[in-house]
C-alpha cells in the first residue's frame, strides 16, 4: 500500500519523477538496469521520466559501462561522456554559476576571497576517549558563505528566523574548539541545490581541508545536485580521493528528487562503490517555512520510506536518515528496524520534542540504530545535549546514541576507544 504522496514507485498514480515500470521484487535490480538515463535539458515529462530504457526505444540519454572495472583512472573525466545539465520539474532554472573544473562550486583555496584555514595539523590516529560524535553539524563560517554570494545570506538569515535566534557565522576554528572542549567529534555536512535555486553551494573542497587541518576533531561529507548526473558523479569519486566519507545533506525537498527514481541509481552505485555514507534530509523542512510558497521546498520528496528501495536495492551501501522524520516518523522507524544498512539520526530538533514513538522504539527496539546529531549551529549544541539528558533512556542505550553506533558505522575503532 502506498504511503501519502505516492511513495511507492511501483503503485498505481505514482508520482511524477518516481519509476513508471515495475522490478522484479525478487533480486537486486542487474548492473545493466542501472545504466544512467540522465535527465536532459528539457524539463522532464510524465513519459520522459522513467529511469530505464523501454523495450523497442532508444535511451535518451548517456550511459555509463556498467563494469566496475575501467582502464580510466578514478576522478578522470570521461571523453566520450558529456556532462549533462537538468531542469527538474516545477521550476526554471536560475542565475546559473558555472562551478571550477572538477568540483562543487570551485576550491577556497584557489578564491582570493576566501582566507586559508588555520588550525592543528596533528594527524595521529591513536584511540581518544571521547563522549560523542555528532554526525550531522553545518559549515556556518562567513568565508564559505562568501563564496555562494548575497542569496545565500538571505537564505541564512531567513532560517536564523525561523529558529529564533540571532543569523551569526561561526567559524570553523570555533566549531573545532566548541567540540574539543566538549571531548567530542563532529561529522561537517553540505548541501546544494544549484540546479534549482542556481545558489552555488559551500565548495567541498572547503570541508576537505577543514577536516585535514582539524583531524582530531572533524569528518566531512560533501554535497552533490544529483540533476547533474555524470558530474554529480564524477564528484563522488573526488569526494573519497579527498578523505571525505559521506555523501549529504542530500535534500531531496529542495531539490526536488525522489531518492528512488531509478536514473540517480548510478549515483547511489557510485557511492556505494567507493564506500561513502548516503545522509538524507527527512520529514519537515525548516528551509523555506513561513515564507510565500515554503521557498519552494516540496515535502513529498522527503518521505523515508522513499528511502526503503534505496536501502534494499543497494544492501552494501549505508543510508543515515536525518532528523525525527516528522510527520513521517513511523517509516524511518520501520525501516530502521527492517533494513541493516539503514540509521537515522536525532538532528534538527530539540530532543525535548521527539515523538514519543521515536523515544519508545530507541530504547527498546533500535538502540543500535540510532546517531546524536545536533544540526548545529542552527541548533545551538549546548541546548541538545541538555534536553537529551532529560531522555528516559537507559545508560547503555544513551551510550550507543552518543559514540558507540557512530564509532562502528564510521570505522573508527582503531581512532576511537569505546568501552568493551
Amino acid at each position: 500500500m502506498a504511503s501519502p504522496g505516492g511513495c511507492s514507485p511501483r503503485s498505481r498514480g505514482s508520482p511524477p519523477g518516481s519509476p513508471s515500470t515495475a522490478r522484479p521484487p525478487t533480486s537486486r535490480p542487474s548492473r545493466a538496469s542501472r545504466r544512467p538515463c540522465w535527465p536532459s535539458t528539457a524539463r522532464p515529462t510524465r513519459g520522459s521520466r522513467r529511469c530505464c530504457r523501454p523495450s523497442g526505444r532508444p535511451c535518451t540519454g548517456t550511459a555509463r559501462p556498467s563494469s566496475r572495472s575501467s582502464s580510466r583512472a578514478p576522478g578522470t573525466p570521461s571523453t566520450t561522456t558529456p556532462i549533462p545539465t537538468a531542469t527538474p520539474p516545477g521550476r526554471p532554472a536560475r542565475r546559473r554559476t558555472p562551478p571550477s573544473a572538477g568540483s562543487t562550486g570551485g576550491s577556497p583555496a584557489a578564491d582570493p576571497r576566501v582566507d586559508a584555514i588555520d588550525g592543528p595539523t596533528n594527524d595521529e590516529r591513536t584511540p581518544v576517549t571521547l563522549k560523542g560524535i555528532d554526525v550531522h553539524t553545518h559549515v556556518h563560517d562567513a568565508r564559505a558563505r562568501a563564496l555562494q554570494g548575497p542569496d545565500a545570506v538571505r537564505r541564512f538569515e531567513e532560517k536564523a528566523r525561523y529558529f529564533k535566534r540571532e543569523a551569526k557565522n561561526t567559524s570553523v576554528e570555533e566549531q573545532a574548539e566548541l567540540y574539543r572542549s566538549k571531548e567530542m567529534m563532529a561529522v561537517l555536512v553540505n548541501s546544494t541545490d544549484v540546479t534549482i535555486t542556481g545558489l552555488p553551494p559551500v565548495p567541498n573542497d572547503f570541508l576537505a581541508e577543514t577536516v585535514q587541518q582539524f583531524p582530531d576533531v572533524f569528518l566531512g561529507m560533501g554535497a552533490i545536485d544529483p540533476w547533474q548526473g555524470e558530474l554529480a558523479r564524477r564528484e563522488i569519486v573526488r569526494m573519497k580521493e579527498m578523505g571525505l566519507v559521506g555523501i549529504g545533506e542530500l535534500n531531496p525537498a529542495r531539490q526536488h528528487f525522489y531518492p528512488n527514481d531509478r536514473r540517480f541509481y548510478p549515483l547511489w552505485e557510485e557511492a556505494e562503490r567507493q564506500g561513502l555514507v548516503l545522509l538524507f534530509h527527512s520529514g519537515y523542512a525548516a528551509a523555506g517555512s513561513g515564507t510565500p510558497g515554503g521557498g519552494g521546498v516540496k515535502l513529498k520528496y522527503c518521505q523515508p520510506l522513499l528511502l526503503d528501495d534505496v536501502a534494499a536495492d543497494f544492501p552494501d551501501l549505508t543510508i543515515i536518515c536525518a532528523h525525527p522524520s516528522w510527520p513521517w516518523t513511523a517509516e524511518s522507524l520501520a525501516i530502521a528496524r527492517h533494513k541493516p544498512n539503514f540509521y537515522i539520526d536525532l538532528s534538527g530538533w530539540s530532543p525535548r520534542y521527539f515523538p514519543p514513538e521515536l523515544v519508545q522504539q530507541v530504547n527498546s527496539v533500535i538502540p543500535h540504530k540510532a546517531l546524536f546529531g545536533s544540526d548545529s549551529p542552527s541548533l545551538p549544541l549546548e541546548r541538545w545535549l541538555a534536553d537529551f539528558e532529560e531522555l528516559p533512556l537507559k545508560p547503555e542505550v544513551r551510550q550507543k546514541i552518543m559514540l558507540d553506533n557512530a564509532v562502528k558505522l564510521f570505522g573508527l575503532e582503531d581512532r576511537v576507544a569505546t568501552p568493551s
